[in-house]
């Protein structure tokens, strides 16, 4: 349930960082946020709310190394912390600050990642089809908050990606 002693936000900004402090300190390795638009919502869904919060939770590559069955734990754990730090950003927006609020884990396919991770600037497209983030690469995986709360948005980035990826061809 929504609370309904709504907090009125005068500063989209602050309120943004708030959101974002909060996720990084519930588990999340980076935070984004942007207007919610039709092309990132699954066909035949209907999501009411006015924006998207994007998190995502770092896999260990190192795991990777270590075999299959390391492999699918990471995964998991990473969904399992994406979807509980999600879980607790709707929680706080709903119950603390009285604005709707609704968390989409790792079977939803209610939102579409990739194009919401190129609109609040988590990376880029590699040819690999999987987004490429400057700092983890691709090894994240990603929980979202939709939500009227008024936040302010981040900006897409370009670090290089598409001119590393005409020319490296490893993948």
């Amino acid at each position: 349930p929504v609370n309904p002693d709504r907090v009125a936000v005068t500063d989209k900004e602050a309120m943004s960082a708030d959101i974002k402090t909060r996720s990084l300190d519930a588990g999340g390795a980076d935070v984004g946020i942007t207007a919610l638009r039709p092309e990132f919502i699954e066909l035949g869904v209907d999501l009411p709310h006015e924006n998207v919060i994007a998190i995502i939770c770092k896999e260990e590559y190192g795991r990777a190394l270590e075999g299959p069955l390391a492999v699918e734990h990471e995964a998991m754990s990473a969904y399992a912390l994406c979807a509980d730090v999600s879980t607790v950003i709707a929680r706080y927006i709903r119950e603390e600050l009285g604005y709707p609020a609704l968390a989409h884990h790792n079977a939803s396919f209610q939102i579409q990642a990739i194009p919401v991770f190129q609109a609040v600037g988590f990376g880029e497209l590699g040819r690999h089809g999987s987004l490429i983030h400057p700092e983890l690469g691709a090894n994240f995986r990603p929980g979202f908050v939709t939500t009227d709360l008024p936040l302010a948005y981040d900006n897409p980035i370009s670090f290089g990606v598409q001119d590393f990826c005409e020319n490296c061809n490893l993948c």
